[in-house]
């Protein structure tokens, strides 16, 4: 199983200039580019399944609506503690399986679509438990998509297989930003950069993680 981790961040690390940043108001500040548009819609196109944390769902507000190299959706898994508004658009993509990571069982809401699934990780480690759930679903390759809390989990685990990066020409600078990785790993995480690729001001960085 390989599992990708898809991300762009402000060269001083950031992943959003405020709390609930749109992908509309990343794009019109220039965090992003439509370049990195393409690259993320490229990735998750070869995606067998995908993995987000809470606060990125609530910044957009739905999940990208994208076919695989299968021609079907994969699943998205959202790690999730207070489950989210009744009136996001999410609740509406029926045609795509998602699955709510909880800390304990979630009672089934009215509002929730038959469609929605949920999986509880209890008492084991979030990242490990949702990692090898996914390897018993016979899951070749995983978009973890962020954010920081989430991939902080999966880093310190060692799951990560790869880093496809962007860095955006800005420094957001702002103490309560989301970061990257939060709050912190125990150890440091090396990196081999495969690839790079520059667009105007936007580099594009392909890394490979590497293992103890």
């Amino acid at each position: 199983m390989y599992l990708l981790n898809v991300m762009a961040v402000s060269i001083d690390g950031k992943i959003s200039a405020h709390a609930g940043e749109s992908d509309g108001e990343r794009m019109q500040s220039g965090f992003i580019n439509e370049d990195d548009h393409n690259l993320v819609e490229h990735e998750l196109k070869q995606a067998d399944a995908v993995i987000i944390g809470a606060d990125t769902l609530r910044a957009s507000g739905r999940i990208w609506a994208l076919k695989n190299h299968q021609n079907v959706f994969p699943p998205w898994y959202v790690f999730t503690s207070k489950g989210f508004d009744s009136n996001l658009p999410f609740w509406k993509q029926n045609a795509i399986e998602r699955v709510l990571v909880t800390p304990k069982p979630f009672s089934r809401e009215e509002h929730w679509h038959e469609s929605i699934k949920s999986i509880a990780y209890e008492d084991h480690s979030p990242a490990t438990f949702v990692y090898n759930h996914l390897k018993g679903r016979n899951i070749e390759k995983i978009i973890l998509f962020g954010g920081g809390h989430v991939n902080t989990m999966f880093y310190q685990e060692g799951l990560v297989d790869a880093l496809q990066l962007t860095i955006a020409p800005m420094i957001i600078g702002k103490k309560y930003s989301s970061s990257f990785i939060s709050p912190h790993l125990s150890e440091s995480i090396d990196l081999k950069l495969e690839s790079s690729q520059v667009s105007k001001n936007h580099v594009f960085l392909r890394y490979t993680v590497k293992k103890p």
